[in-house]
């Protein structure tokens, strides 16, 4: 077997990905992507508690025991490993928590815009074992331009995702092509960004295998982000007190589109300072078109009252310019209580302090992203439902996923013209199987930790 797959990451499981590519060929290993595992952090803690140590990681196997493959702060050296790179899809954290905790020696390949996003929560960050990235050697790429990890050829082509940045990877082994999806959509803002990497596959030749997410394939919705917007701010106008929304703060899709709601609704958009933040990063990549939020007085910073200032709003503070105050535009929790029809709060990953503070009567909470509560959460899902109850806040639901959909699934696929496909990210890679085969692809169900050759 002179190629050789592991899967240590995201075999019947969302996210978690952490995928071992050995090319004996070439005499060069790397990983696909090195994720945060959400469910082992629910099965063994309780948010806000969290492991202490990389020794506890590994003894709740959420990361993989592998000789050198770590870092080692208190040693002066690097332990030796024979892991040459990570190569990153996008800074979703079930993709990239875990890269905080690897051998200074091994080199990271992301895009320029995923960088970005990545540093920008790290520096956020309490400081921790496993936030720590000093040492840590990263280099950028673009779509359109190959690079080489050793003898093996990688060409990253972007995709359309829930998080700017997203890239799928075509990579030429010694024995042949291993494609990798990473988590894409063809129903989003940007479907020419899949398309793209689907032409690029096409061009290269069919793969020998793929490497698939399968997030949605039990459960899809339907909803494009127009419909989401339309469907909210219809919602929004009828609502006589507090409207919150939650999304994730890298979605910058979403954050558009709340933004475009508040102005439709006359109410003026509350972002908190973790949200301003990466917005703040997001306005700084070159390829994205944000909205202002030093420019557009309709867009208010959320300002509690608190004796310390949190990570980002040191950070904001000490950004040149000053991104603080806004000029004065801060909203306090009082404030948000006596005008509720004037605002729009965006929170994100079920806030719970946000609702201890701002202590709403009534109005309604917008869920707008369905998959952080699998993907990049570890907040219960039950817990803010009763904090919900307790403020007299009605929950809605409307979001536009960042996974493709089934049917979109099993186009893509035939239009790639596999050899064989290897489902990952996916809690029912037996559905998998069992949807698509009819259509003549063969499909593999990966075991976690166990190799198979190309």
């Amino acid at each position: 077997m002179t190629v050789t797959i592991t899967v240590h990451g995201g075999a019947e499981e969302i996210g978690s990905s952490k995928i071992l590519v050995e090319d004996k060929g070439h005499d060069v290993k790397f990983f696909l992507d090195f994720g945060k595992n959400f469910e082992a952090m629910r099965q063994y803690y309780d948010f806000p508690v969290q492991p202490g140590s990389l020794e506890e990681l590994l003894r709740i196997e959420a990361t993989p025991d592998l000789p050198g493959l770590y870092h080692l702060p208190e040693s002066k050296e690097q332990p030796k490993t024979d892991v040459d790179a990570v190569l990153l899809t996008h800074a979703h954290t079930d993709h990239c928590g875990y890269i905080p905790l690897l051998n200074r020696s091994i080199k990271m390949y992301m895009g320029e815009c995923t960088r970005r996003v990545f540093e920008a929560r790290i520096e956020g960050s309490r400081k921790r074992f496993d936030t720590n990235i000093e040492g840590l050697e990263i280099e950028t790429f673009k779509t359109g331009k190959t690079f080489k990890v050793g003898g093996v050829e990688v060409q990253p082509v972007h995709v359309d995702h829930s998080i700017p940045g997203a890239y799928g990877f075509v990579i030429h082994l010694s024995e042949g092509i291993l494609v990798y999806t990473g988590d894409f959509r063809r129903h989003g803002t940007r479907p020419q960004l899949t398309q793209d990497f689907i032409d690029a596959i096409q061009q290269a030749g069919p793969p020998d295998i793929v490497l698939s997410e399968g997030t949605n394939i039990g459960k899809a919705e339907l909803t494009k982000e127009a419909e989401v917007r339309r469907q909210i701010e219809a919602t929004i106008k009828k609502c006589r007190g507090l409207a919150i929304v939650d999304f994730s703060e890298v979605d910058f899709d979403r954050f558009r589109t709340m933004h475009g709601v508040a102005k439709a609704t006359n109410r003026e958009l509350v972002i908190e300072p973790r949200r301003m933040w990466m917005l703040d990063t997001l306005n700084k990549c070159s390829e994205l078109s944000t909205p202002s939020i030093t420019k557009d007085t309709t867009i208010r910073r959320y300002a509690p009252e608190k004796k310390r200032l949190s990570s980002y709003e040191k950070l904001l503070s000490e950004s040149k310019p000053p991104l603080k105050d806004y000029e004065g535009r801060g909203v306090k929790p009082a404030e948000l209580r006596a005008n509720p029809r004037r605002y729009l709060l965006a929170t994100s990953f079920g806030n719970i302090s946000l609702l201890q503070r701002v202590k709403p009567t009534s109005g309604i909470y917008l869920l707008s992203a369905s998959e952080p509560f699998n993907e990049e959460s570890e907040i219960s899902f039950d817990k803010l439902l009763n904090w919900l109850t307790l403020s007299g806040l009605a929950m809605y639901t409307a979001h536009c996923s960042g996974h493709v959909d089934p049917l979109g699934l099993r186009q893509t696929l035939e239009e790639m013209k596999p050899k064989s496909i290897y489902p990952i990210h996916t809690e029912n890679p037996r559905l998998f199987k069992r949807f698509l085969e009819p259509s003549g692809l063969s499909i593999v169900i990966p075991k976690q930790g166990v190799p198979f050759k190309l």
